[in-house]
């Protein structure tokens, strides 16, 4: 499988769990972030400090320093690309979610959540510090 394919006008995030950070460039609705002295960044999971996920964008910024709303708990519904039941992870490409089986060795593993129904996902944030053997 590959990243997940995120349809970011059909993204609709839960309104209680949201959070906000300058962004350090341009991020997508649907990019996960990490955060580095409060500001959001592509996560990827090539280091723990870059793999530990503070959630997923859903409001898009063009530059850096532009005030992004990320969601940190709760479902995101619809346009996600999710298939259900299956987990999903950072992935070795910037702000991307890919399924679990797709981590390769060496990379650390972080946990976004699970699959819902109708392409959702639902948070369930996991951040191991660990990596593939």
């Amino acid at each position: 499988m590959a990243d997940t394919t995120i349809t970011a006008a059909s993204v609709v995030p839960a309104t209680s769990v949201i959070g906000t950070a300058l962004s350090a460039g341009a991020l997508a609705i649907g990019d996960l972030i990490y955060l580095a002295a409060g500001v959001a960044t592509k996560a990827v999971n090539d280091t723990a400090a870059h793999a530990a996920l503070a959630g997923v964008v859903m409001s898009a910024s063009s530059a850096a320093n532009q005030w992004i709303t990320y969601q940190r708990t709760g479902t995101i519904t619809g346009g996600m690309g999710t298939t259900q039941g299956v987990v999903y992870c950072a992935s070795p490409n910037a702000g991307k979610i890919c399924p679990i089986a797709d981590v390769a060795s060496g990379k650390y593993v972080s946990i976004i959540g699970v699959g819902g129904a109708a392409a959702s996902l639902i948070l369930g944030i996991f951040n191991s510090g660990g990596t593939v053997a």
